[in-house]
C-alpha cells in the first residue's frame, strides 16, 4: 500500500490554492493579539496597500528595527545633592535617618533652608 499524503496551502481569504513559490505569509497584531495568514500574491500586494497607510500614519512601538526610545531627560538643572554629606548633615541636626534609600521629604527640606547652602 502506498500513502501519498500532499499538503496545500490556500489562501486565507479566497481559499484559492498558492503555488510554491508565490504567495506570502503574512504575521501582524490587532489589538493586542497577534495573527498569521497565508494570502496569494494580488491579495498580499491589497493588504500592503491599504496597511501601508494606517502604518504611515501610526507612532511605531517595537518590531523589527524599531529602536528603543531614550528616557526623557530630566527637567532639573539643579546638581544631585551629594547624599552622604546630607545624611551626616541629618545626624548632626538630630535627624534620625538610615544610611541608604530615599532621602526623608523633610530632611531636603530642611538641608534647602540651611544657612548658605543649596542642594
Amino acid at each position: 500500500m502506498v500513502v501519498e499524503i500532499v499538503t496545500r496551502v490556500l489562501d486565507n481569504l479566497d481559499r484559492t490554492p498558492i503555488s510554491d513559490g508565490t504567495g506570502e505569509r503574512i504575521v501582524f497584531a490587532y489589538q493586542g493579539r497577534e495573527y498569521e495568514m497565508d494570502l496569494n500574491d494580488a491579495n498580499a500586494a491589497r493588504y500592503h496597500e491599504v496597511m501601508t497607510g494606517y502604518a504611515d500614519s501610526a507612532t511605531r512601538i517595537g518590531g523589527r528595527g524599531a529602536k528603543a526610545k531614550p528616557a526623557p531627560k530630566s527637567t532639573d538643572t539643579a546638581p544631585r545633592p551629594d547624599r552622604t554629606g546630607i545624611r551626616q548633615w541629618a545626624r548632626e541636626h538630630g535627624y534620625t535617618i538610615n544610611s541608604y534609600g530615599k532621602l526623608p521629604r523633610d530632611v531636603l527640606d530642611a538641608w534647602d533652608s540651611r544657612d548658605g547652602g543649596d542642594r
